[in-house]
């Protein structure tokens, strides 16, 4: 093989990496997206458990106080 013919090999394969890589780059900022929305996501979750936790400690204090729910 001449030189040219190694040489425009050698661009094709980097071309190619790189290709690869954004792909990959990409797919992992999109996978980091959806972590962040799950996070998110329970977050909000523990916060209306939390609230749920408070109005049956609410209720229950009302209750033992004598006022009916």
């Amino acid at each position: 093989m001449t030189i040219w013919l190694h040489t425009a090999r050698a661009w094709l394969h980097t071309s190619l990496l790189l290709l690869e890589t954004r792909r990959f780059v990409a797919h992992f900022a999109q996978m980091v997206g959806d972590f962040d929305d799950l996070v998110a996501h329970c977050e909000g979750m523990v916060a209306h458990f939390s609230t749920f936790v408070g109005n049956l400690a609410l209720g229950r204090t009302l209750c033992a106080n004598g006022w009916s729910l």
